[in-house]
């Protein structure tokens, strides 16, 4: 039992049921807490299957699974967003007289619907426990304000952080995350300030919370206010990790503040980040020098890049925007070269040409009538789903 538990924290779960096994051919039967364990694992490493095969072992064993074993089972699912299961056996505790659901089962269910993009669902779940009156945990508050954020429903979010205060909980990261999570996506740029000014002191905000800070006030314009956020977090000593400086990037990038997005990439790349070496981070470099369509930067980023990490570091984001780069520069040659370099490489690899980087390609050659060269990026297009008139539409791809 002691090393089920050890195997429980690690999410060891093809180990632990090859203990149970063991236990079992030694004639040493298995008990509540030992089939608990091994549940646990498979809630660590989302092994559902496995989790309702340990379920149905310790049902064989004569045992009746108290609300650890529910919980641990349903968090096997919760943790891959596979929601029927889940729901299968929040229904049979509802029903059944083994075990009541607890605040980390209805957490862990929330969750589940969460993860699996049905966030209506998890919402009318919390109502629904409200109603009841078994809303009264912190976790199942804050998973259901993760939710309103999953789906980018920011009243609701800054609604229920509300709510979540007067009855008594402080929201944690996660909870409060989401609600910026929303607040990005609804582009709430001042009400992200808000949040943020809100959870100090008693939460300390992380990289992942000024990050969404970031993006929601490059959403609506607020660039300055922006690298006052960004200038804020290095102040706190929070290190930016790459989604931080790439969507920071983007945001002076999508307000035309090009020049100071090149800049501060180049200062952090001086200074020897790691983070400005790594694909996200150069993609978003990239881009910004293909709206000034200097084809030269951006296909010196993507060499650098390709000689620092090798080839295969580069992403499909980095080549397309080198190629839009070199499109944008009408530079038909250079901006096919790096399209069959790109395809060249996908033969061996995931980096496959997406309908951007055709479409640059192909318009590029267009544009400087090298028809015969235009073709061959339409065929392999269409080899790839994308029709003709797809590569000629006049559409906004940013």
């Amino acid at each position: 039992t002691a090393a089920l538990g050890a195997l429980a924290s690690a999410g060891d779960a093809g180990t632990a049921v090859r203990v149970l096994d063991w236990m079992e051919a030694e004639g040493v039967a298995p008990t509540l807490v030992s089939f608990n364990h091994a549940l646990s694992a498979c809630a660590q490493s989302a092994q559902g299957e496995e989790g309702m095969a340990v379920l149905g072992r310790l049902r064989a064993a004569g045992l009746t699974p108290d609300v650890v074993s529910y919980t641990s089972a349903i968090s096997a699912f919760s943790r891959a967003g596979d929601v029927p299961p889940v729901l299968g056996l929040i229904g049979a505790m509802e029903d059944g007289d083994e075990a009541e659901p607890n605040g980390w089962t209805w957490a862990a269910t929330i969750a589940a619907c969460e993860r699996g993009g049905q966030w209506q669902q998890a919402l009318a779940l919390f109502a629904g426990l409200r109603e009841a009156g078994g809303a009264a945990s912190e976790a199942v508050w804050n998973a259901a304000i993760s939710a309103a954020g999953a789906g980018a429903q920011f009243d609701v979010a800054v609604r229920l952080l509300e709510e979540m205060r007067s009855a008594g909980f402080q929201p944690g990261l996660r909870a409060t995350n989401a609600a910026l999570k929303a607040a990005a996506a609804a582009g709430e740029g001042d009400a992200a300030l808000t949040l943020l000014s809100r959870m100090r002191p008693e939460l300390a905000p992380d990289a992942i919370s000024y990050t969404l800070v970031v993006n929601a006030l490059g959403r609506c314009g607020m660039w300055e206010a922006a690298l006052g956020v960004w200038g804020a977090m290095l102040d706190a000593g929070i290190e930016p990790d790459a989604p931080a400086l790439s969507t920071l990037l983007r945001a002076l990038t999508a307000a035309n503040q090009t020049d100071t997005a090149l800049g501060i990439f180049d200062a952090a790349h001086g200074a020897g980040w790691r983070i400005a070496r790594t694909s996200q981070a150069v993609s978003a470099a990239i881009d910004a020098a293909a709206a000034q369509a200097d084809a030269r930067r951006a296909v010196a980023l993507l060499g650098a890049l390709k000689t620092e990490r090798g080839p295969a570091a580069a992403s499909a984001g980095c080549y397309r925007g080198a190629i839009e780069a070199c499109a944008a520069a009408d530079e038909w040659r250079a901006a096919l070269g790096l399209w069959e370099e790109m395809v060249r490489v996908a033969v061996s690899s995931s980096l496959v040409p997406d309908a951007r980087a055709h479409r640059a390609a192909f318009r590029a050659c267009r544009a400087a009538g090298e028809e015969e060269a235009a073709s061959r990026v339409a065929r392999l297009a269409e080899e790839q789903g994308l029709p003709l008139v797809a590569l000629q539409e006049d559409e906004d791809d940013h």
